[in-house]
């Protein structure tokens, strides 16, 4: 199942209110991962990155994340990337603090 067949599946065609304009999905080995952009309260950009554990589809993912640029959102994408082609797990990646600044 490719990245975008798991949002589909999940929320079928609903979208986010606060960052409704998908820009890209990727699937990694742990995670599917959902880019997408909108505007904030104050009309600034904003940027969200949506994830849904593979192991778990059905559960809210806590390693979902809201960002005020885009090259901070695409930072995220790439450390969630990276820990998840390291085996590591949605779960693992929380309970280690793996993402934490």
């Amino acid at each position: 199942m490719t990245a975008k067949q798991y949002f589909k599946q999940k929320y079928g065609t609903d979208k986010n209110i606060f960052t409704p304009n998908v820009m890209q999905y990727t699937l990694t080995k742990a995670l599917a991962i959902e880019l997408s952009s909108g505007r904030g309260i104050l009309n600034q950009p904003i940027y969200g990155v949506t994830v849904i554990d593979r192991q778990d589809p059905e559960s809210f993912c806590k390693l979902t994340n809201l960002f005020q640029s885009e090259s901070q959102a695409r930072n995220y994408i790439d450390r969630l990337k990276r820990y998840s082609k390291a085996n590591y797990t949605a779960n693992d990646m929380l309970q280690c603090g793996l993402l934490s600044s």
